[in-house]
């Protein structure tokens, strides 16, 4: 294997919510999940999450984040890997995606049943 075995998934984007935004802050992670490791099978669905966690938080994170650990902020995803993918089309690139049934941030949902919580402001500023 070579040095890309440990390469880390992210993304770089911020959502403005103002005029048209990056399709990456919308898809970058269900991409991953759905093109290349369910329809291309380039890597697993272990290794991919591992990526996105474990390998990011030992890479850029503090220590409290990352891990399902008591007393740590809790950021956990529920996604079906049948569906999962992103919903990128030319002219829209804000579509949210498919196969996200919940996501928590710092301990709080802001989405369930696939639904957005745009009240929940739960998110936090994270610096290495």
């Amino acid at each position: 294997m070579g040095p890309w075995t440990q390469t880390c998934f992210e993304t770089g984007t911020i959502r403005t919510g103002n005029g048209v935004d990056n399709p990456a802050s919308y898809g970058t992670f269900p991409r991953l999940l759905g093109r290349y490791v369910r329809e291309l099978k380039l890597l697993t669905l272990a290794e991919a999450v591992r990526r996105m966690t474990g390998l990011q938080r030992r890479a850029h994170e503090p220590a409290h984040r990352g891990r399902v650990e008591r007393g740590l902020a809790a950021d956990l995803v529920v996604f079906d890997p049948d569906t999962v993918n992103d919903d990128w089309q030319p002219g829209a690139p804000n579509r949210s995606p498919t196969g996200i049934d919940t996501v928590v941030l710092n301990g709080r949902v802001v989405v369930q049943g696939g639904h957005f919580d745009r009240a929940s402001r739960a998110g936090a500023v994270l610096r290495s």
